[in-house]
């Protein structure tokens, strides 16, 4: 209901080709209801990678596409920092309907969450799943 049509695909990028590694989300109806980069990255992205990595202890990887309205997810993949920042940096969308007003509420820290948080979870991440891998 959330994502709309979705299907399994490989990830070439990850290590042994990734075979059915990941589900690319066909048509994200959070992304096309908000209309916004900085609610996909701040709302769904950052938050879903979380939720699997904490709570499911499963690495994600979240590639929203801006153009197409496709969202890649890449399971058993952690982003990296350049990753996050990028998808951090993404511009505003012509079409978003705040006018940039939520990113400008996700990066003035007056959300209660700071500037940097989002590095900090991804350090927190990155530290579970070396403890993860020793085990």
């Amino acid at each position: 209901w959330l994502m709309g049509e979705c299907e399994v695909n490989d990830v070439p990028e990850m290590n042994g080709g990734g075979k059915n590694q990941g589900v690319l989300v066909k048509r994200c109806r959070f992304l096309e209801e908000s209309q916004c980069a900085s609610i996909c990255v701040n709302s769904c992205k950052l938050p879903t990678q979380n939720f699997f990595r904490r709570n499911m202890g499963l690495a994600l990887t979240m590639t929203p596409d801006y153009d197409t309205g496709e969202c890649q997810f890449a399971y058993g993949r952690l982003p990296t920092e350049e990753e996050e920042r990028e998808a951090r940096e993404t511009p505003c969308l012509m079409r978003c309907p705040s006018g940039g007003g939520m990113r400008s509420w996700h990066n003035d820290g007056s959300n209660g969450r700071g500037k940097e948080t989002w590095l900090e979870d991804l350090e927190a991440l990155a530290k579970l799943n070396g403890m993860n891998n020793n085990n």
